[in-house]
């Protein structure tokens, strides 16, 4: 049997090793995997030759404190900005709605409401001087009425 090395992995070559199969190194390879999966997140990877994990330097940590605070304050920039813009878009409408609404009440009012002449008004012929309805003329739905909602006609 010989066994290969390099400095990080060691291979071990099939061909020189008598009664062993190619079968049984793949289980053996197989089973390694699966303990070093099943054994948790705790695992770190060492340096060949142990040692332990280096620990992150400080200019690294403080590089990653920075980025996470300039993030933050992005975001917070970006949630100001947007609720000025929808602050914004509200005065704009709501002036818009007073202006609409002064302009109206300004008006003169050009068609009057309900039905009375210059209104609404059902075309001659279609009720008869007795209150009956011409069906030849009026078809589909009935004759219009008016009715008074407050200070409104309807």
């Amino acid at each position: 049997m010989s066994i290969c090395s390099a400095p990080s992995i060691a291979a071990v070559s099939l061909s020189r090793m008598p009664g062993r199969s190619a079968r049984h190194m793949a289980l053996l390879a197989g089973v390694s995997l699966a303990a070093l999966l099943l054994s948790g997140p705790q695992v770190l990877a060492l340096e060949l030759g142990g040692g332990t994990a280096p620990a992150p330097s400080a200019a690294a940590l403080a590089a990653a404190q920075s980025g996470s605070q300039e993030a933050a304050r992005e975001n917070s920039n970006a949630l100001k900005r947007a609720t000025l813009s929808i602050q914004t878009m509200q005065a704009s409408q709501g002036a818009a709605r007073d202006a609409a609404r002064a302009a109206l009440q300004a008006m003169p009012q050009v068609v009057p409401n309900g039905l009375r002449p210059g209104g609404l008004q059902i075309g001659t012929g279609v009720v008869g001087s007795n209150g009956s309805v011409n069906r030849e003329l009026w078809k589909g739905a009935d004759l219009p009425t008016e009715f008074t909602d407050g200070d409104r006609i309807k």
